[in-house]
């Protein structure tokens, strides 16, 4: 008999390897979250035609959480740029219920997809909004304390996206792998984090800077 609660317990060990700590009930929902984007993805290749399989969907939940090394603060408010069905802007509103996410895409299908995700995982810390980046979100950047975003733009590009519309004091993640990258001069270098996702020979780096003025 298979124990259901081996993909809890599982992720639970792959979490505390990552260095971050998440409470049963966030371990259920993210969970739940895994399973029903599998479920939806080999309906709709919602990811990616190559993702289907649990433990695939699981390195990329993995990665949405691993921006909780950065020790963000607490109630925050959060932007999630090409967030997709929800990462990691989903995935870090489940592990944080004290963050409140906006999820933006500019696919409309999308959208009412992950509407759909939120009210049946039951998740309220979350707005999803179909609007493109960076032009029609201006007015909600004003009060964005932290721009995040996973492979919708390159490094450079996205952070020069972010800029033209962040304000002084907000920061914001770049999420690449180890290299060389440039921060521009108006923003400054608050903590640059190395890692090695759990079970795999993937490294990462998630990059987290502050803009001055």
């Amino acid at each position: 008999m298979i124990d259901v609660h081996m993909p809890i317990i599982l992720l639970g060990q792959m979490t505390n390897q990552l260095g971050i700590r998440l409470h049963e009930s966030a371990d259920e929902k993210l969970v739940n979250f895994i399973e029903k984007i599998i479920e939806w993805n080999n309906r709709t290749h919602l990811i990616s035609r190559k993702i289907g399989g649990y433990d695939e969907v699981l390195k990329q939940v993995l990665d949405s959480l691993s921006l909780l090394r950065l020790d963000l603060e607490h109630n925050i408010n959060i932007m999630d740029v090409g967030s997709g069905i929800g990462l990691p802007g989903m995935a870090l509103a489940i592990a944080r219920p004290d963050f409140m996410v906006r999820m933006v895409d500019s696919g409309e299908r999308i959208c009412v997809l992950a509407r759909r995700m939120a009210g049946l995982l039951g998740v309220q810390n979350v707005e999803i909004i179909h609007a493109t980046f960076p032009e029609n979100v201006v007015n909600l950047a004003r009060d964005t304390n932290l721009f995040v975003s996973k492979a919708f733009l390159s490094p450079k590009k996205w952070i020069a996206a972010v800029n033209t519309i962040a304000m002084p004091n907000s920061r914001a993640v770049i999420m690449t792998s180890p290299g060389r990258l440039v921060i521009p001069g108006n923003m400054s270098l608050v903590k640059d984090d190395e890692f090695k996702l759990p079970d795999t020979d993937m490294l990462r780096r998630n990059i987290l800077v502050e803009k001055i003025d």
